[in-house]
């Protein structure tokens, strides 16, 4: 994962376990997808049925959210079997947490991400990889469709390295569902379902998710 920041804004990258939060930029982890297990490798034309984070040397550390792509508007979340709407899932499940902090009330008027080769440039697509990316924008805990729908209701292709439009100004936990860049918060909540698919099958450790924000 990459991180920009500069003197008076921060930019998180956070993933949910079922006991805590944790902080991507504190600590060496990165984000490991794989099959049922972390010894198993993602089949070709399969997606992944598990996510960890993994140290620097690819340890495996702790287990993460896991969001597996099953068809354009579904996933399987977690252990589950049977696939739900995207629009159904609650931020609390999701891969990856991107928080943008502030020190004092900004209108977010363009969140993007998107995938890239680490081993070129931010520029460059991911290589030898399927990958979906998905926005939820669900602040409830119940699997279940929201009063108002405002998250993403297809996978976007994030193979090809184009830049994935998020919400604007989301605020604290996503809770405004961002479709108005006219609101303003000191605190930015984006939470996104990451789902991978090799080709061909074999270890990857060059993909790189890059986030950026303007904000006024």
């Amino acid at each position: 994962m990459t991180l920009t920041h500069g003197t008076n804004i921060g930019i998180n990258f956070l993933v949910h376990t079922d006991d805590f939060n944790v902080n991507l930029n504190d600590s060496d982890y990165m984000l490991g997808f794989f099959g049922d297990d972390p010894t198993d490798p993602i089949q070709v034309d399969e997606w992944n049925t598990t996510t960890y984070m993994v140290d620097a040397d690819e340890n495996v550390q702790l287990q993460g959210r896991n969001i597996k792509y099953a068809s354009s508007t579904k996933a399987y979340v977690g252990e589950n079997t049977t696939p739900i709407l995207l629009t159904n899932i609650p931020n609390y499940q999701s891969t990856l947490n991107l928080r943008f902090k502030h020190t004092s009330s900004v209108r977010v008027l363009i969140a993007r991400c998107r995938l890239y080769d680490r081993t070129l440039t931010t520029a460059d697509p991911p290589t030898g990889v399927n990958a979906k990316i998905a926005e939820f924008v669900h602040p409830g805990k119940v699997q279940n469709l929201p009063r108002v729908t405002k998250g993403s209701s297809s996978w976007e292709d994030a193979s090809d390295g184009d830049w994935i439009m998020l919400s604007h100004s989301p605020g604290p936990r996503g809770s405004t569902g961002g479709t108005i860049s006219s609101y303003a918060y000191s605190q930015n909540d984006w939470y996104l379902g990451i789902s991978l698919s090799p080709e061909p099958v074999g270890k990857r450790s060059n993909i790189g998710l890059e986030f950026s924000v303007e904000y006024l």
